[in-house]
Formats: structure tokens, sequence, C-alpha cells
């Protein structure tokens, strides 16, 4: 199947001179800010060349329709359970609650599969691996659409949230490989705002679902996934490898299985995998149960479709302006502090949110809560891929991410234990929802997890890919002032080998542009 995905690549001859040109030369001319990237949203975009300006647009285009399924299952989860008439058997509706979370928590676990694209895709590449996730992703969203019964439906929404997850990682990492190393935080920003305005347009037309005749408005919404099919054969022919992975490939010993892969990526990097696998699997353990976040407007707060949808556009809209700028300040003042303060306030505005019942409070809270959430999937997708060298990032990127996916069922059965056992003790007469923000509680402590971490501002991935791939990983112990920040006329090297390179010859320079 990959290799049917390979067989469209144009060649680096075919491309102009602006297009083949070496993304890792720092002196390369650069070309017109194309007009989609003058949107006030993007802030002021940095100086890249064409070819970079194509991958941020075609790449952007993925995550937009991947962000717009990502929430359609959670959001219409109402308007589904009643078309398939789940609640006849229930004399209480409540009663339902914990079946609901169960789907969603099947749904979301598709995601750990991803794990194994990611792995081919440090084998065969990033773009066949890209193609062939698209191609499946919009195939099992648009049958969903199509599902006959609440199984069914599942099934196809297991498998195009692994199909799905393969595209939003993948994406992160041929955008980190293809930009400047000044420039990820703003690129990763560009990449979310994308993912929002997917998911604002899932709100937008979430307004109207029951308007729509013999509740046919959710299988609509599915069948607009086949966006990515229309453009599909367009990229099959435009799309470059990424020139990192090229260059690496052809010189570095690959690991031709997934478990020596894991025991290579575990021995060279141990500290890395387990502080940022621990990181990214409590940030989603302590927010899992936001997933029934719209259950809780409607059926709790009385909130209308309508209603749900305004707010979440609103504040998608606010997260827009946020996105890129957030990305941007990542890279002057450093990405672990922002990150700490993004995980740590969001859990606040979290906690809040399912504590207060006045309806501007909820709106504040939960403005708070997007903004929090969409700097935190910008910096977490950004620490996943810079901290590792290119011949391991996809599937460094897949067991992170994968730690994240299976984390959301354990924190759904966490959110059950606290709601039956817990609430009852701490706050007596309260319900399940309060349980949510004893859950989200956790992340006010997961930041200090970052101390363990190298600032990944200072890390440049072409001396992480020269380095010695051998060298033993002793980040908790490395001296920050030890890192040394990347210049045209320096070398910087990974916090694993700062002391073993002084970039102090006359040469260095030289050697950075050979």
């Amino acid at each position: 199947f990959f290799s049917v995905m390979d067989g469209g690549e144009a060649s680096n001859s075919d491309v102009s001179n602006h297009t083949s040109c070496d993304m890792l030369n720092p002196e390369l001319a650069t070309d017109p800010v194309p007009c989609w990237a003058k949107c006030p949203i993007l802030g002021s975009p940095p100086k890249f060349t064409t070819r970079q300006w194509q991958v941020m647009k075609m790449v952007g285009i993925l995550v937009f329709f991947d962000k717009y399924d990502a929430k359609l299952f959670e959001l219409m989860l109402s308007q589904i359970w009643k078309d398939f008439h789940m609640s006849d058997g229930y004399a209480d509706p409540h009663d339902a609650d914990p079946y609901q979370s169960a789907m969603v928590a099947f749904v979301r676990f598709g995601s750990v599969l991803a794990l194994i694209f990611m792995a081919i895709a440090d084998l065969k590449g990033r773009r066949v691996v890209l193609l062939g996730c698209t191609l499946l992703f919009s195939i099992f969203t648009c049958l969903t659409g199509l599902a006959p019964n609440i199984w069914i439906l599942l099934g196809l929404q297991f498998c195009a949230r692994c199909f799905a997850d393969g595209v939003n990682f993948l994406s992160a990492v041929v955008i980190v490989e293809e930009v400047n190393d000044g420039d990820r935080g703003w690129a990763m920003g560009c990449l979310v705002a994308m993912g929002s305005c997917g998911q604002g347009l899932s709100l937008l037309l979430f307004a109207f679902v029951n308007m729509v005749p013999h509740n046919y408005g959710w299988r609509i919404m599915y069948l607009i996934g086949f966006g990515p099919l229309a453009v599909f054969w367009h990229f099959r022919k435009t799309l470059q490898e990424s020139r990192r992975y090229e260059e690496v490939s052809q010189s570095a010993q690959v690991e031709k299985t997934l478990t020596s892969r894991l025991r290579a990526l575990v021995s060279e990097y141990p500290s890395r995998v387990v502080v940022m696998a621990l990181f990214a699997f409590v940030v989603p353990f302590a927010t899992a149960p936001c997933s029934l976040m719209a259950v809780y407007l409607q059926n709790e707060r009385g909130f209308k479709p309508y209603e749900l949808s305004l707010l979440g556009i609103i504040s998608g809209t606010i997260s827009l302006f946020l996105a890129t700028p957030a990305g941007r300040i990542s890279d002057r003042v450093g990405q672990r502090l922002v990150t700490g303060l993004a995980v740590g306030v969001g859990a606040i505005f979290i906690a809040t949110l399912f504590l207060v019942k006045s309806g501007l409070f909820i709106w504040i809270m939960y403005f708070g809560m997007v903004i929090c959430g969409c700097v935190t999937s910008v910096m977490i997708s950004l620490l996943t891929v810079v901290l590792f060298p290119t011949k391991y990032r996809s599937t460094a990127a897949g067991v992170v991410n994968a730690m994240a996916v299976a984390a959301i069922p354990l924190g759904m059965a966490f959110h059950v234990f606290v709601s039956k056992d817990v609430v009852p003790l701490v706050a007596p007469g309260g319900d399940r929802f309060v349980a949510v923000s004893i859950c989200a509680a956790l992340n006010l402590f997961t930041p200090l997890l970052l101390l363990l971490l190298p600032e990944t501002t200072k890390l440049s991935l072409s001396a992480m890919d020269s380095a010695d791939p051998a060298a033993p990983s002793a980040l908790p112990t490395m001296p920050y002032s030890s890192i040394e920040r990347e210049s045209p006329n320096t070398d910087a090297v990974p916090v694993d080998d700062a002391e073993a390179h002084e970039p102090t010859s006359a040469s260095t320079g030289e050697a950075f542009k050979a």
C-alpha cells in the first residue's frame, strides 16, 4: 500500500530552484510571504523559502480536516445516542453516562495504533506514510456517516482515529524538519491555528445539527470529512520527502524493526523518553473527563446546540490569535516555561469550570481552558519532536503520543473511581462533574517534570543528527549554562554532548555550511 502511495512523488529535479534547494542552509534566499500567511491570526511570519511555505500550506490543510473530525464524535454523542435509540432501556438517562464515557475512551484508544505508522515513517519516509494515513482517514470518516448501527460506527471511528492521529503526529514531525530552528515555535503555532480552524468549522456546523430532519445532521457532518480526498492526488504529486530525513536516512544506521528501534531509542535517550512520556501521560490523564464537556453543558447547564457552538467559536477565535504568538514567545523565553504555565493555569480553569453555575463564569472559564489547551498543544507537539534526532523522531513521537492516548481511558476510569469513592468524602452531595475538577487539579504539579528536560529552544536538529548516537544521556545532571545557543557562526550541539564539543574553533562556521 505504501509503495503505491510513493509512486507519485515529484523528484527534486522537477521543481524550481527555489523549491529544490537545501533547507538546512541558513544562507538561502527567502521568498515573499504568501497571501494566506499574512492573516492577522498568524502574527508576523518568518522568512521562508517557497518549499517551506508550500509544505506549511499542504500540511496545514491536512491538520485542518484532521481536527475537524477529532471533536465530532464527542460533540455529537448526544445526537448519535438518540438516533440509535440507545437510551430506550434506561429509566434515568444519566444511567447511560458510564457507557458514553466508555465509547469515547474506545474511539480515542484507536490513536495508540498510530505508533505503528510513526515507526514506519522512520523506515519508509514521512511523505509516503502521511499520504497513506490521509487517504484512509478520509475514507473511514466518510463511512462513519453511513453507519447503520452504533457498533459499526464505533469500529469506523476507531480506525479513523488511528489514521487521523498518524496524520496529526507526522505533520508536526514534517514541519519541524522543514523549518529553521529559530522558527519552530511559530510554525507549530501556525499548525495548531489551522487545526483550531477545523474545530471551529465543526462547531459552526454543529449549531444547525438539530435543524436537519430525521436526525441526519450528524451524518452530514461526517460526510464533509471527504475534504482531504479532494486534494489528495494533488498532494501526492507535489508533496516531497523531508530533506532532513533524506540526508539522515542515507548516512545513519537505522534499525529495521519496531522493537529494535524502541530499544535503541530508550538506550540512547533514556531520560528524555521517560520524562517526556510521563509528562505526556499525566496531562491527558488529568483532563480526560473533559471529553464530557458537551454532555455537561447541554444536560447540566441547559446549553442549546447553537449556544455551545457560539461558545466554542468565540473561544476558538481567541485561541487562534494566540497560537502563533505563543509559539513565537516560546522561541524567545523558553518552551519549558510556556508549557508549564499553560498546563498549570489550564488546570485552574478546568477545575473552576465544572464547579461554577453562573453562565458568565462558565463562559470565562471555558475561554481560559481553550486558550491554555491551545498553547499546551503547541508546546507538547514541539517538545516531542525536537528532543530526538531525525532517525528516531517519528518513533519517539509515536511512543509519546501513544502514552497520551493510553492515559485517556485510564483517566476516564479514574474519574469514575473519584466520582463514586472520593467525591462523597470530600464534597458530600457533589455529582460526577465535581470529580472532573478533582482530576484536573493533578495538573497543578505536572509542570515540575519539565525541569528534568533540556530547554528545546537551544537544541539544534542538525547538530543532534551529526552527534555520536552512542553518547549516553545525562539530562538531569547537565548544567544549563553548557547549552550553546545556535547562531550562524556557531554549531549548537545537543545537551547530551555539550561537554564533548566546544564550538570555539574558527572552522565551525565552515563545517556547519558544509
